[in-house]
C-alpha cells in the first residue's frame, strides 16, 4: 500500500455521478506514477 500525506483542495465533477478530485503535488504525482508503473489500468 502507499501512503503520502499532503494538503490540497478537493474538487467536485459537475457531471453524473458526484466524483471527487484533489490535485496532487508535481513530486507526489510523479512518485505515485513511478511506483505503478506497468500495474495501472485505465478508467472512464
Amino acid at each position: 500500500m502507499l501512503r503520502y500525506e499532503m494538503q490540497g483542495g478537493i474538487w467536485v465533477y459537475p457531471g453524473k455521478g458526484g466524483w471527487h478530485f484533489i490535485t496532487l503535488p508535481t513530486d507526489v504525482a510523479a512518485r505515485i506514477k513511478a511506483a505503478m508503473a506497468g500495474l495501472a489500468r485505465p478508467w472512464g
